[in-house]
């Protein structure tokens, strides 16, 4: 039986080490926010930790809030910075 767990991005080739624990990943928003935004302070980290999920093979999951949330994320930076550039 796979139980979840709550770590850290540096620990992750520590655990994904152990096959076992290679089943899958969930991700939340800032996960994938991060990934996703260049300009986000955690993007590098969060780039490192989706190159190792890549090269093991190992699936990564969300749901339906993050992924709403994910959206809403995009969204705010967009106007955001649709709203800067415009008062340029």
């Amino acid at each position: 039986m796979a139980v979840a767990q709550i770590g850290v991005f540096s620990e992750l080739p520590a655990y994904l080490a152990d096959k076992a624990n290679r089943l899958g990943c969930f991700v939340d928003t800032s996960v994938l926010f991060s990934e996703t935004y260049p300009l986000d302070r955690l993007n590098e980290e969060s780039d490192r930790a989706f190159d190792v999920l890549v090269d093991l093979d190992v699936p990564v999951f969300t749901n339906i809030n993050v992924r709403a949330e994910f959206l809403e994320a995009h969204r705010r930076v967009l106007i955001a910075e649709s709203n800067w550039s415009a008062a340029r």
